[in-house]
């Protein structure tokens, strides 16, 4: 399909989407931009925007062309049960799914990147700092989905936990970060890592499956 008939139609369904599930007052500068192909499932008021300013198509979701995918067949999916609310600017890129369930409150800081086919399921809370670059492949949860009891007294010993990702966290490729994570301002997350406690330590590398700190006092620059 040419360029410019997609973007005739993202800009066409974006403007529904606005005022679907936006106030009036802020439908109206039509800050989220989604392409044509992206799903939203999302009731009126699920989507909040708690930004000093509004501007045009300031949130993306869809968007980007990475080359190792197949762009035609990467589909955005955003499906809203709780709450999302993006601080400023996002950029969502294809093929990114996003799963926010009846309890779950994500929150998304200012200038947030995902570059493509990642996947953030929220059933309690996902907090995203400012400034965050998420690459591809990467899948963030803070539930097991499935619950699982104590055989002798039927408590149940999974639940779900909250994830806190501080302000300029870089997250490599094919990483995972499960419930009860924390990782703190600065950090890098190696390249297919996975993460599931808490990492208080600013400004530090951590990799490998668990992830471990592997370098400290470092600064990572987009």
């Amino acid at each position: 399909m040419p360029k410019l008939i997609i973007l005739f139609f993202s800009i066409i369904k974006s403007i529904y989407i606005n005022f679907r599930i936006l106030p009036f007052n802020e439908a109206l500068k039509l800050p989220i931009f989604i392409t044509y192909n992206t799903r939203i499932k999302c009731k009126k008021g699920c989507l909040k925007i708690n930004s000093e300013w509004l501007r045009p198509f300031m949130i993306k979701i869809g968007v980007g062309d990475v080359g190792i995918f197949d762009k035609r067949k990467s589909k955005s999916i955003v499906i809203i049960y709780g709450k999302i609310v993006f601080k400023g600017r996002a950029f969502i890129g294809h093929g990114t799914k996003i799963n926010c369930n009846k309890n779950g409150n994500l929150i998304i800081g200012d200038n947030f990147t995902v570059t493509a086919e990642s996947n953030i399921i929220c059933s309690k809370e996902i907090a995203f700092g400012n400034d965050n670059l998420i690459s591809w492949n990467v899948l963030i949860m803070d539930t097991d989905f499935h619950k699982i009891f104590d055989a002798n007294n039927n408590t149940r010993i999974n639940s779900d936990e909250s994830i806190v990702i501080g302000d300029k966290v870089w997250i490599s490729a094919n990483s995972t970060i499960l419930k009860g994570s924390r990782i703190s301002h600065g950090t890098i997350v190696g390249a297919s890592s996975l993460v599931s406690k808490k990492f208080n330590d600013e400004k530090i590398i951590i990799a490998g499956n668990p992830a471990k700190k592997i370098r400290e006092n470092i600064e990572w620059r987009n």
